[in-house]
This record gives structure tokens, C-alpha cells and sequence, in this order.
């Protein structure tokens, strides 16, 4: 009985822009500048404190993400601009965060990312206002659909940013207890695995060394397969426990919302308008954004 052939997929484009809440303000940066700094230190004596230091994100990255675009065209751009500038702002007062803890995006006993949580108001104000603004976005077609609730968060460390680790194949899966998701995940952050070359016939026939060759390209391919290298997963429980009640910022006012486009660029110590950015190290590139009252 004949194969029936396969759906087609599903087009997809590449994520390449995201809503979000800037952190980083000129009241807010020495706050940032002083807690980034401590948290640098007291990962010195963590038993991979020389990955873990570079894992830490730069100031100028900072943010509370709502949701993620894929914006193809000039068209679909200029409509998610045009919808955040007709967009009702909050009304008074403005609002004012703190932001706290440090906590696992999965499994604190293996992760790679870390970040602190911000503190919302007795009424709720601001995950309400980002609610709307993700339930709006995405009815317009510029936000990709999110069925998870929404989870404001400050990504403060990130090892996908830092030197990767070898792994050795098949150690992940099993020791690590990482779910189907993360394997999958990390998997894509992959970059050049090796396969095995196939030798060469002629006129049908193997080469006299053709055994040989495969012998060694299979040694070859295992080795490389062995050293794949992977973002470092580590056990984060004693990091989180010690710093439960650390406090990066305290009551800072988020000024605006901000569509930018993907993929941290470095920064001069002054920026491309002229400000001071000393310290800022990366920044997101901002294409359109609205002031908060």
C-alpha cells in the first residue's frame, strides 16, 4: 500500500523583533551598575565562576520582555509601529518597580539562565497594563501567539551568551533529568556538528584503503560528536537560596515601552545618539517606542 505523502509544513518566519519594558534609565543605571556588581562578585567562588561571570547580561540589555515578533517586511513593521503609537497610555500614577530574588526559568538544579523578578503593586497595575497591551498586540498580528500566562521577568545571566562547555554525547539526557523541551532547545543552539564523510568509489569499486579511511572518519566523527559543545547547565539551588532577598533596584520608574529588533550589538561608551553609555557593553537596537506617564 503506497505511503500517503506528508502535510505540508507550516511557513514559518524567523523571530526578529519584541515588545518590551526598557529597565536601564539614567536614574536606574547606578542601581544596576552597583547590584550587577556584586552579583559579579559573589559568583567568583562558584565552581564555574570563569563561565558564569561572562554569562552575565550587560546593562544595556536589560528589560522586562512581553512578547516576541516576526516582523518580514517593512509593511509588518511600520503596522506594529503604528499600533503602539495609537495605543491608550495608563493613566497616573506612573509606574514604579523593585526587582528581587533570583530565580531558574526550569529546573534551578540544571539551568542556564537566571533572573530577577519585579514587584507589582497591591492593585496589580503593571501585569494588567502588559496583559492588554500583549492581548491587543497579538490580536494585530504583530506578536506571535503565547498561550503560556505572561511572566515578567529581567533575564540577569545567561550562559547561551557565554563560552560554551563539551559535553560528552548522551550524558545530557540522562543526568541532567532536563525535560524533552529543553533537550530540544538546546539542541538548536548547536553549532558545527560534525557527521561522517563518506569515502569516495570508483568505477563501483572501493578504494584498497577504503576500510581504512572509514575507520579513521569514524574515529574522527566520534571524537567530534564527544566534544560537542553546549551552553553550560549548572546547578543554580545554592546561588538562589543566597540570594532570596537580594535586591538589584529599588522603586525605578519604567519610562516607556519599546519594540526592538533581536540580537544584543555592541556599544561604544557613547551610543548612536550621542549619550554616554559607559559600561553599557550591548544594547538592543530600539526601532519605535511610547513614554509612560
Amino acid at each position: 500500500m503506497p505511503r500517503k505523502p506528508r502535510p505540508p509544513r507550516k511557513s514559518t518566519h524567523k523571530l526578529t523583533h519584541f515588545l518590551c519594558l526598557p529597565l536601564l534609565t539614567s536614574s536606574s543605571q547606578p542601581q544596576w551598575q552597583s547590584s550587577m556588581t556584586q552579583f559579579a562578585k559573589s559568583l567568583e567562588t562558584e565552581p564555574d565562576a570563569s563561565i558564569l561571570t561572562k554569562a552575565i547580561r550587560p546593562l544595556g540589555t536589560i528589560h522586562l520582555t512581553l512578547g516576541v515578533m516576526s516582523l518580514p517586511s517593512d509593511d509588518c513593521i511600520k503596522a506594529a509601529i503604528n499600533l503602539l503609537n495609537s495605543l491608550p497610555l495608563p493613566p497616573p500614577p506612573a509606574f514604579t518597580i523593585s526587582l528581587s530574588g533570583l530565580h531558574a526559568m526550569r529546573q534551578a538544579k540544571w539551568t542556564s539562565s537566571l533572573y530577577a523578578v519585579p514587584k507589582d503593586d497591591e492593585e496589580g497595575r503593571l501585569y494588567s497594563f502588559c496583559d492588554k497591551l500583549r492581548e491587543r498586540f497579538t490580536e494585530e498580528g504583530s506578536l506571535v501567539l503565547e498561550t503560556r500566562p505572561l511572566r515578567l521577568h529581567a533575564t540577569v545571566l545567561n550562559t547561551l551568551y557565554a563560552p560554551k562547555v563539551a559535553v560528552k554525547v548522551g550524558v545530557r539526557g540522562s543526568e541532567s533529568g532536563s525535560d524533552v523541551e529543553d533537550e530540544r532547545a538546546d539542541r538548536e543552539e548547536v553549532v558545527g556538528e560534525g557527521g561522517l564523510e563518506q569515502s569516495k568509489l570508483e568505477d563501483g569499486k572501493a578504494p584498497v584503503d577504503a576500510e581504512k579511511i572509514g575507520q579513521e572518519e569514524e574515529t574522527k566523527s566520534k571524537a567530534r560528536k564527544k566534544r560537542k559543545r553546549w551552553p553550560l547547565k549548572f546547578d543554580a539551588r545554592e546561588l538562589i537560596k543566597k540570594h532570596e532577598n537580594f535586591e538589584w533596584v529599588k522603586e525605578v520608574r519604567i519610562e516607556k515601552v519599546a519594540i526592538c529588533e533581536m540580537g544584543a550589538a555592541k556599544v561604544e561608551d557613547e551610543g548612536r545618539d550621542g549619550v554616554k553609555r559607559l559600561g553599557l557593553g550591548e544594547e538592543y537596537k530600539e526601532i519605535a517606542s511610547v513614554p509612560l506617564p
